[in-house]
């Protein structure tokens, strides 16, 4: 049970900002219900003062960061009004009490969820993707004054254009090679997505283990979190795949129309709620707008098939086959010191960085 006020705080504290992606209240109470898998392996409480501030705290017995025990605090929102302290005290102490050394945060639940805040952005008219952290610049310095320090920071790439079909040629050579070893580089569709659903939970860990804070998930919570619902937003003539001589899954690089101006609270009546997005259904609202983007952010290459150059022939499959399509492109959320942000690096327009904050409890 979620305590008075705390679903309702998002909408008063961004009541005035268009650019803002509203939270859908139903999504929450459910995640904090017995609907969600993730209470079989972990503890979770809310804490909140009405109108003021908000935080919950995640603790999962085996979870360990840099061998120390650790807890999440996610679902913050904050007023600005000085209402933080005494909420994340009680966070902690009740983090504290189940054994945690350490707070990372935000993040919802696991790295799978929500996670970060934004720190900067390229500019002011920059519009919010779904996904996105979205929060006011004085929240990293709540964050400090409540005795935590910027930890993690990642990156979005913004502005690619043109320049990464040009990036994709340099790179063709080396596709050349894996192709000629018998590789195939394919539009990965909803359809393929499905198909593989199973092989892609055999080789998930491995893909995304060394990941932050990364939490394996049961078969029933990857078909939950990566079937249908997820799929389905991905643009699947653009999105690609790789796959290796013996028909494996060598890796993926799942691609997504920027749909923030349909889901944003600035779209007034019409807006769509993020859960309800579709691929089929509103790109059709997207396709003939003079400004269009595309997100690049979900991609992997099976360990197996590492050092070939699958991860070459993934970026320039999705530039060769969304060129036309999207003007402007997105490298999104990309850990700082990944290898993948050299591949724009010196060609894009403009930057925005995240953090993921720490707090030592011993």
């Amino acid at each position: 049970m979620l305590p008075d006020g705390f679903v309702d705080l998002p909408a008063l504290v961004f009541a005035d900002d268009p650019g803002w992606i509203p939270e859908e209240p139903a999504s929450v109470q459910k995640a904090f219900s017995a609907h969600n898998a993730w209470f079989q392996q972990g503890e979770a409480a809310a804490f909140c003062s009405p109108g003021s501030a908000r935080v919950a705290a995640f603790f999962q017995p085996e979870l360990r960061v840099e061998d120390r025990r650790v807890a999440f605090f996610g679902y913050w929102c904050s007023a600005g009004d000085g209402g933080d302290a005494e909420l994340f005290a009680q966070a902690e102490a009740w983090a504290r009490d189940r054994g945690a050394q350490d707070v990372y945060g935000p993040i919802n639940f696991t790295t799978y969820g929500h996670y970060r805040i934004r720190l900067s952005v390229e500019s002011d008219e920059a519009t919010t993707f779904p996904d996105e952290p979205h929060n006011p610049t004085t929240w990293p310095g709540i964050l400090e004054e409540a005795g935590y320090s910027l930890d993690q920071q990642y990156l979005t790439q913004t502005g690619l254009g043109a320049m990464g079909l040009v990036v994709a040629q340099m790179k063709r050579p080396v596709v050349d090679q894996l192709l000629s070893e018998g590789y195939r580089v394919e539009s990965f569709t909803h359809a393929d997505w499905m198909d593989r659903l199973r092989e892609l939970h055999g080789i998930i860990d491995a893909v995304f283990g060394a990941n932050f804070a990364y939490s394996p998930l049961s078969w029933p919570t990857f078909e939950a979190k990566c079937g249908e619902g997820f799929i389905r937003r991905a643009d699947p003539e653009v999105s690609t795949a790789c796959y290796g001589p013996d028909g494996s899954l060598a890796g993926f690089f799942l691609v997504y129309p920027h749909y923030g101006a349909l889901v944003c609270q600035g779209a007034g009546a019409d807006r769509a709620p993020t859960g309800d997005l579709d691929f089929a259904t509103h790109w059709p609202q997207l396709k003939d707008r003079p400004w269009r983007a595309a997100i690049a952010k979900t991609v992997g290459v099976n360990p197996a098939h590492r050092g070939k150059g699958v991860m070459a022939a993934l970026t320039g499959g999705i530039f060769e086959r969304g060129a036309e399509r999207y003007p402007h492109w997105y490298g999104a959320m990309i850990r700082q010191g990944n290898l993948s942000s050299n591949y724009a690096r010196g060609n894009t327009t403009g930057e925005r960085w995240y953090g993921l904050y720490r707090k030592r409890l011993d």
